[in-house]
């Protein structure tokens, strides 16, 4: 396995000489992750800083099956494919929706909720979270006078 490109240039960095300061800048990483990943290499050199991911979620779905529930998410509303009163969101897709049409279609069950937002995002959708008011209004703004 290759080194993670990010680790190995952030150690490369601070072994040739720059600063903590400037490899933060350069690199984006913190100051605890910087010296772990040193203490890594020092303990098993370039091998310790190899991604060990397994790919998790992102390996469930083919690029083929992306593009169907793309298809799906784009063509259909949630009532339209399940009927009405049997969906959460109805006009809308929700998270729970997206999670039924993924293990219905393909058998797939993702392991956490944030894998049903990167798939929404691949389908050129985004998560929205409906609230009746909205956090940072104030209650005045809120009631209409009329």
């Amino acid at each position: 396995m290759a080194p993670q490109k990010g680790h190995y240039q952030a150690v490369r960095l601070y072994g040739s000489g720059y600063t903590v300061q400037q490899v933060q800048e350069i690199t984006g990483c913190s100051v605890r992750s910087l010296l772990e990943w040193c203490a890594v290499y020092r303990a098993q050199g370039i091998a310790g800083l190899a991604d060990k991911r397994l790919g998790g979620n992102r390996a469930k779905l083919s690029a083929e099956e992306i593009g169907k529930v793309r298809d799906t998410l784009h063509h259909y509303t949630p009532e339209q494919k399940y009927g009405a009163g049997n969906s959460v969101g109805g006009q809308f897709w929700t998270i729970a929706d997206v999670r039924r049409l993924v293990k219905d279609e393909f058998e797939v069950v993702f392991d956490s909720s944030v894998s049903y937002w990167a798939l929404l995002d691949k389908c050129d959708l985004s998560y929205q979270k409906t609230q009746r008011v909205y956090k940072n209004r104030s209650a005045e703004k809120t009631v209409r006078p009329f």
